[in-house]
């Protein structure tokens, strides 16, 4: 918590009151960014990277100073993008600034994976698996990082050399080990049925990474046909490029619905994957190549198969009970479920559009949270009212791959204002709610079952869409346990382990009645 002991960086160290976001990997470790004050803190180094494991809290890098690979003079300046495996490696990708020389900033991806923290990858580096003197270029350089349960860490980072131009000068690397090796680079060409294609724009789409080393991307590409830019997503495993969806595809399995051999598939977005290898991509529909957008189709492809599980008409068409006019995927669970942000019509009763993050299993689709709807853990009349003005988004709700959700919402109704209006609720597929913490709750932070120090939370929040494919983290693990930044009326903060019981009855009649709850399971763990 701030104004706590900082370990390992002074004796006089303390954190400040400026917490990243936390992350939380299997074993229960978490890794997060803080502050720092202190006498013997200056400035330029009061910003550090902390990790956790065996009960033990400590620096992984500090803003700076001297880390392995820096040439002299060269210290740590910005690190935001990090990622923490269920084995504790974690990696992460820094700027490192020149003193007096800012226009020399080089930038690198560092992992502990071997025990010490090293580079993986670094500007000026000769980047494997390319040209002759092609050398990782010079910041911004290193983007999108993502690393699997194993450790192993896969980035897209951008090249410079003589042999390198704008349509080749992107690509993503894996490691295995402590060894980086090239996984795809823009201006490769493709296999059938896309010859004559060559990847363009890599890094637009993203990336997901699993445990396996499988990578899932979605990328542009350019044919030699039209000399156009068209979208695909493909799947990369050892070294083979498989196209998965594709512009101008004839869009599969699409039976009736009225869709002739001329409805193509057209834009192509972020694909979601799981560890189980599984992959869902939304695109969109048009009747004729290069026509207007009829409807948006989510795919699932399951061992191989890919069939649409969610429909979505364009608003023009004429609409049936239960169709959905508006869906965005946001996580794909181990099970091969998707949940999403949907905007379903009803027609019987009173005509009205139900607003929801849902869970569909490919037959089903089940709201877990209503816009408008009762929120459960509250008085009678209070409902959801999204997480920004606009309603729900896709920061609002995460996964931990066990069938189990986190949904962080804003509400309104009686006894509701700017103080108690945030909450957080544990949901399942079948769309229970349970309530586990809310703004103007008061909570026991101390540990020690001999000690209480009650404080009411002001605001809290929490990285739910870090849980979003295969490879990018999480702040929910399979063990019920959850990494929270909170922020207390008295102006402290710190970051917590929260675990969420079965059943959590007790600790969400505390909750309900507003009087007190203990944040169990927090161990003082963390700062």
């Amino acid at each position: 918590m701030s104004d706590h002991p900082a370990p390992g960086v002074g004796t006089e160290a303390r954190f400040g009151k400026n917490f990243g976001l936390p992350l939380i990997n299997e074993a229960g470790d978490v890794a997060f960014t803080a502050t720092l004050t202190g006498a013997e803190i200056p400035p330029e180094k009061s910003f550090v990277l902390y990790s956790e494991t065996a009960g033990g809290l400590l620096p992984v890098v500090q803003r700076g100073t001297q880390i392995h690979g820096a040439l002299e003079g060269e210290s740590v300046g910005d690190f935001e993008t990090f990622g923490l495996a269920d084995d504790g490696t974690i990696a992460f990708i820094a700027t490192l600034e020149q003193e007096g020389n800012l226009a020399s900033r080089r930038q690198g991806v560092w992992s502990n994976r071997s025990g010490e923290l090293s580079v993986v990858a670094i500007s000026g580096q000769p980047a494997p698996g390319v040209e002759a003197e092609s050398v990782y270029a010079s910041a911004p350089s290193f983007r999108t990082l993502t690393i699997n349960a194993k450790g192993d860490v896969a980035f897209v980072a951008k090249l410079s050399g003589k042999a390198i131009v704008p349509s080749n000068d992107i690509g993503i690397w894996e490691t295995s080990g402590d060894i980086a090796s090239l996984a795809v680079r823009e201006g490769t060409e493709l296999p059938s049925p896309l010859d004559g294609s060559s990847l363009f724009g890599l890094a637009a789409l993203g990336f997901s990474f699993d445990d396996d080393g499988e990578i899932v991307f979605a990328s542009a590409y350019r044919t030699t046909i039209d000399e156009q830019l068209h979208g695909g997503h493909f799947r990369l495993e050892s070294g083979v490029i498989t196209p998965i969806l594709f512009s101008n595809q004839v869009a599969p399995n699409l039976e009736g619905g009225g869709f002739t051999p001329t409805s193509h598939l057209s834009w192509i977005g972020r694909p979601l994957t799981n560890n189980a290898g599984d992959a869902a991509f939304q695109i969109s529909i048009v009747d004729d190549i290069g026509g207007a957008i009829r409807e948006s189709v989510l795919y699932l492809e399951k061992t191989g198969e890919l069939r649409p599980i969610l429909r979505v008409p364009k608003n023009e068409s004429p609409l049936e009970d239960g169709d959905f006019t508006a869906a965005v995927a946001i996580n794909l669970t181990d099970d091969g479920g998707v949940l999403f942000y949907g905007e379903k019509v009803v027609l019987t009763g009173n005509a009205d559009t139900v607003r929801a993050y849902w869970y569909t299993d490919g037959l089903t689709a089940t709201p877990l949270a209503t816009l408008g709807g009762q929120a459960p853990g509250y008085r009678l009349g209070v409902v959801f009212s999204g997480t920004t003005d606009t309603g729900f988004t896709s920061n609002g709700i995460g996964g931990n791959g066990a069938e189990r959700f986190m949904i962080r919402s804003h509400v309104e109704g009686p006894g509701i204002d700017g103080t108690n209006d945030l909450g957080l609720w544990l949901a399942d597929k079948s769309g229970r709610l349970e309530l586990v913490l809310r703004e103007g709750m008061i909570v026991d932070v101390d540990d020690d079952p001999a000690k209480v120090d009650l404080r009411r939370i002001a605001a809290f929040d929490l990285a739910l869409a870090a849980g979003a494919s295969a490879g990018s983290g999480s702040v929910f693990n399979t063990h019920g346990e959850f990494a929270t930044r909170l922020v207390f009326y008295d102006g402290s903060t710190g970051v917590f382990v929260i675990t969420v019981p079965e059943p959590i009855t007790i600790f969400l009649l505390a909750a309900i009645i507003g009087v007190q709850a203990t944040i169990r399971g927090n161990r003082e763990r963390m700062c």
